[in-house]
């Protein structure tokens, strides 16, 4: 396919008619992208062809080093929806300063915000703190509240669009104070183990 569907990456739609035999071969036909270095649609297109197998092999894949940064994210992301285990934070983490910003975009967007580590929290400020591109900077911005657990349904406009605002301030003393408001109202849910990295 070539049209807007399909630009818009692979969906469980690819599959749901499929055949046990064909998912087996789309599987297979995922894997040796994957296996290749990997992309985002080809480590997606791998847990929705069969999710159970993903896990064992992605994990694999991803402890081995063999993947592509972009790959990594997304198995990281993948593998989190499965089974949230803090310590693949690390992979978001190290990504979060890598030198393509696009990646450093996708880290920032996928890592999960539900189960906050102080190495997380410290990686997302950073971010904040100097990021020079307006995607990576918004998701970074967008993440670090969510790992406080402000939203725009759990608080006030008001208060979000402030908070939100002096995270993307070019003024640094306007970013440093959110911080600190932030520690001081909002308080970030963190896990205690972090666990090893990967």
């Amino acid at each position: 396919m070539h049209n807007k569907e399909r630009l818009d990456g692979l969906s469980e739609i690819y599959f749901s008619e499929m055949t046990h035999q064909e998912r087996t071969m789309a599987f297979g036909y995922l894997l040796k992208m994957v296996k290749a270095g990997g992309s985002e649609e080809s480590i997606n297109g791998l847990f929705l062809a069969d999710q159970k197998r993903a896990c064992l092999i992605v994990a694999e894949l991803l402890k081995s080093g063999s993947l592509r940064d972009e790959a990594r994210v997304v198995a990281a992301w993948n593998l989190f929806r499965v089974e949230p285990d803090s310590s693949l934070l690390s992979v978001f983490i190290q990504l979060m300063s890598s030198a393509d910003k696009r990646i450093r975009a996708k880290a920032a967007y996928y890592v999960p915000s539900n189960m906050a580590t102080s190495d997380l929290i410290d990686g997302l400020k950073a971010m904040v703190r100097t990021e020079t591109d307006t995607l990576a900077s918004i998701n970074a911005a967008n993440k670090l509240l969510e790992c406080y657990g402000i939203t725009r349904e759990s608080v006030e406009k008001e208060e979000f669009s402030r908070l939100y605002r002096g995270l993307r301030s070019d003024d640094s003393s306007d970013r440093e104070q959110i911080f600190k408001q932030l520690d001081r109202l909002y308080k970030p849910r963190v896990v205690a183990s972090e666990g090893p990295d990967l």
